[in-house]
């Protein structure tokens, strides 16, 4: 697997985890090595670069460590452009999908696929949403009308370190139209680890 990073840390939740962070032009890293690595953590998230366009090795992965740790949860951050293989019936895989928006410069049709949404939509997904502005609310506000993405799965998170006027915003967004919310903890207490996540 091509890797940028590993290291240890916690979720946007505050739980502890072993992170993969994938990038295309990274460092090669043996799948058996990541399984000794990762194997005795109680969480492991897999972020970067699109995850699944190694997909026969994140599956080899998860079967791997599961395996080895049946109790293990999986986060798998993906922009909802490529399903998963050969682990669609685990129970223990938690998808984070970050769908592109506009600002990307990817064509609508590129990035924002109906049978990958719905099927993500099936399974235990959140679709999260980055938010810097009102664009942003009204883009996501778009394309969960237009898609299969049900509201209790939707999760708005400010981009960048926001003040107190703007967090209460998005929580009040939030609230407005029946989604949740996340607060990159990372980025408001360390701004200088939080800026790649």
């Amino acid at each position: 697997m091509k890797l940028k990073e590993t290291y240890i840390s916690f979720t946007d939740e505050g739980r502890y985890a072993y992170f993969i962070i994938m990038n295309e032009k990274g460092a090669f890293k043996d799948v058996d090595e990541l399984v000794n690595l990762a194997s005795h953590f109680p969480r492991v998230v897999i972020k970067g670069d699109e995850p699944f366009n190694e997909k026969d090795d994140i599956a080899k992965l998860i079967k791997k460590i599961t395996k080895l740790n049946p109790k293990v949860i999986f986060e798998i951050y993906t922009d909802g452009t490529i399903q998963p293989v050969k682990v669609t019936n685990y129970k223990n895989i938690l998808y984070n999908i970050k769908l592109k928006t506009k600002k990307s410069n990817v064509a609508y049709d590129k990035r924002i696929i109906q049978k990958n949404i719905s099927w993500f939509s099936e399974v235990s997904s959140r679709f999260i949403f980055d938010i810097k502005d009102e664009d942003d609310l009204d883009e996501a506000n778009m394309i969960i009308r237009d898609t299969t993405i049900r509201k209790f799965q939707v999760f708005l998170r400010f981009v960048g370190h926001p003040t107190e006027d703007e967090l209460k915003k998005l929580i009040q967004q939030a609230t407005d139209n029946g989604y949740n919310f996340l607060i990159n903890w990372k980025e408001i207490f360390w701004p200088e680890v939080g800026k790649d996540e």
